[in-house]
């Protein structure tokens, strides 16, 4: 039996910059921030380069920021998923405090780099409400980011970490593991068009993503770790116990 057989080819041991941030100080950076309302953009940003020097933010500290401030003032447009109407641009989220993953993904790409941060906007395969197990997909259905801080490169999810659709209503549930999560559990949930962001010490194919099992930030979170075989699907002819 194999723990985490993904997890086992990265030969360093993953160092999260969220264990370095300041949390509380942090918070009180948020606090400081104008209210996010249609057309202050450029005030807001002018705002958080202002948080930045008063609390001596340091670059994981501002990519933090940027990813909570996200997730208390942009709702996923569940209702627009559903029956049409969404507006994927940066401004449109900004200006309506509502998007999907694109718009989310654009203004924390935005706001990184007026802070100084390099971040990219990363579009992939994600193993969210519409995906099939063992079925490949035939375009990729989401969007997320890298962010640099200090001389390493790190995958941020500020949409699946602000909260989820339940049909038409959308429900804030902020979750800080997928800021900077470790790429060989990121890897689970979200493969990216491009090689280059999977991070982890072996690049893996759309139909391995598909196949292998898949896990949530909430299994990582609660304690449990993967037994092999590493299968999204199991098919078997006859009675079988899971232990």
């Amino acid at each position: 039996l194999v723990d985490e057989p993904l997890l086992l080819l990265n030969s360093e041991v993953y160092s999260n910059p969220l264990d370095t941030v300041r949390k509380g100080t942090v918070d009180e950076a948020l606090k400081s921030l104008p209210k996010r309302q249609s057309g202050n953009q450029d005030t807001m940003i002018s705002s958080m380069k202002t948080a930045k020097t008063q609390y001596t933010l340091t670059e994981a500290e501002c990519a933090y920021l940027i990813y909570k401030w996200l997730s208390q003032n942009v709702a996923y447009d569940c209702y627009g998923l559903n029956h049409g109407g969404i507006d994927f641009r940066e401004l449109g989220t900004y200006h309506k405090g509502k998007g999907v993953c694109a718009g989310y993904s654009f203004i924390f790409e935005k706001m990184c780099d007026s802070l100084g941060l390099e971040s990219n906007y990363v579009v992939g395969y994600s193993k969210g409400a519409g995906f099939t197990p063992g079925v490949i997909p035939k375009q990729s259905d989401h969007a997320w980011n890298s962010v640099k801080i200090g001389s390493s490169y790190y995958l941020v999810d500020s949409t699946w970490g602000s909260g989820h659709c339940d049909g038409d209503t959308y429900n804030a549930n902020f979750n800080d593991f997928y800021f900077c999560t470790n790429p060989e559990a990121f890897i689970r949930t979200h493969l990216p068009e491009e090689k280059q962001w999977q991070l982890i010490s072996e690049t893996i194919t759309l139909e391995t993503f598909v196949n292998m099992l898949g896990l949530s930030g909430t299994f990582y979170e609660n304690g449990f770790t993967s037994i092999s075989p590493d299968l999204a699907t199991i098919s078997s002819n006859q009675a079988f116990k899971i232990l």
